[in-house]
């Protein structure tokens, strides 16, 4: 209820208000964590694929990409 611009709450309003704001926030951060993550490691994948070509151990490499790939495509 809005009076004289002022917002009046009962307890349970505010808590399911800031039970959603919070759960809000939770799902940015995990968003921008993952962002983070692909931003992070895209380049050392990428590196990696352009190393496979140059080395004996590709299984070891394979393997390698294949974990990082894995920490931001899940």
């Amino acid at each position: 209820m809005k009076i004289f611009g002022l917002y009046i709450y009962t307890k349970k309003e505010l808590n399911k208000i800031c039970g959603d704001k919070y759960s809000e926030g939770i799902d940015i951060g995990i968003a921008t964590q993952d962002k983070l993550n692909r931003v992070t490691l895209n380049p050392v994948v990428h590196s990696l694929k352009e190393l496979r070509n140059n080395t004996w151990d590709v299984e070891r490499v394979d393997h390698a990409i294949k974990w990082l790939e894995s920490c931001y495509d899940g």
